[in-house]
């Protein structure tokens, strides 16, 4: 080799690329990555549910995917708490020398992860609604890039500084707040908002959500909120008519807590505000 050509090859090395395909996941390495070097590379559409991964990374998106994924340096899954989680089997066909980051539990086991039931879609509860859980995941994203990368080492540790002081903040401003609520009885229509309730120890009343609400299930429903007090009753979406029309006429009202978008962290304190003025300022609709 020419004296100096090492040298003048160091400038054009390639960035070091890590790919996600679950928009929880995307949104913590982004935020993670930010102004490190480390390039994050988005595996699938934004709005596309994660139910239809595999079939967009195996068709359709196979193409784009391969653009993404070839010369990428890893993966960030949630096989663990979601076995059917199909980015790195997908990734593995087109670059064999992928590197696998298990954002929920770490492949080494070096760092706690969240529980999760063997072969269960534990990731359909959302366990990143809970403050400690997207801590842990950013934990464990960050310790795996800066192993890839060590020259973006300070730079992402000062990130995951910043959104872990976000998480801290969130959690002590909430629980504060919820002080002063009269009442901390809720019913949760929405199972992915079961994390959060628990997050924020809120006193969740049981029902079991029906797909289809028949006159019984709608009474039951009333009577479970008139004879527990719950004001409030947390919802994903908004309720059918049936069931907003049950709430209401026990005594409680909807309120509807977002669960989706860019920022993770945005998303929780979204809905740790949420809360607040439902179960404190009196303004649950």
């Amino acid at each position: 080799m020419a004296p100096g050509a090492a040298a003048s090859a160091a400038p054009n090395r390639q960035a070091t690329t890590v790919v996600a395909a679950h928009p929880v996941v995307y949104g913590l390495l982004q935020a993670l990555t930010q102004g490190s070097g480390i390039v994050p590379g988005r595996a699938t559409p934004a709005n596309l549910p994660a139910s239809r991964h595999y079939s967009y990374l195996s068709g359709r998106g196979a193409k784009s995917f391969d653009r993404v994924v070839r010369n990428a340096d890893a993966v960030v899954h949630l096989r663990s708490i979601w076995p059917d989680d199909p980015l790195y089997p997908q990734a593995r066909k087109h670059n064999i020398r992928v590197i696998e980051i298990d954002a929920a539990n770490p492949v080494d086991h070096g760092l706690p992860g969240i529980a999760s039931t063997a072969d269960t879609n534990s990731a359909a509860d959302y366990p990143w609604l809970n403050p400690v859980n997207m801590g842990r995941m950013a934990d464990i994203i960050a310790s795996d890039i800066q192993r890839l990368e060590p020259g973006a080492k300070d730079k992402v540790e000062a990130n995951l500084a910043t959104l872990r002081q976000r998480l801290i903040a969130l959690n002590a401003q909430v629980e504060s707040a919820l002080l002063d609520a009269p009442n901390l009885s809720v019913v949760v229509l929405s199972p992915r908002l079961h994390s959060l309730a628990g997050a924020f120890n809120l006193d969740v009343v049981p029902v079991t959500a029906q797909v289809d609400w028949d006159a019984q299930a709608l009474a039951a429903l009333g009577k479970v909120i008139r004879d527990n007090g719950v004001h409030a009753v947390l919802l994903h979406e908004a309720a059918s008519p049936d069931v907003a029309a049950a709430i209401t006429g026990a005594g409680a009202k909807p309120v509807i807590v977002e669960t989706d978008g860019d920022d993770p962290a945005a998303v929780l304190e979204a809905a740790g505000k949420r809360l607040v003025q439902a179960l404190v300022a009196g303004n649950p609709g």
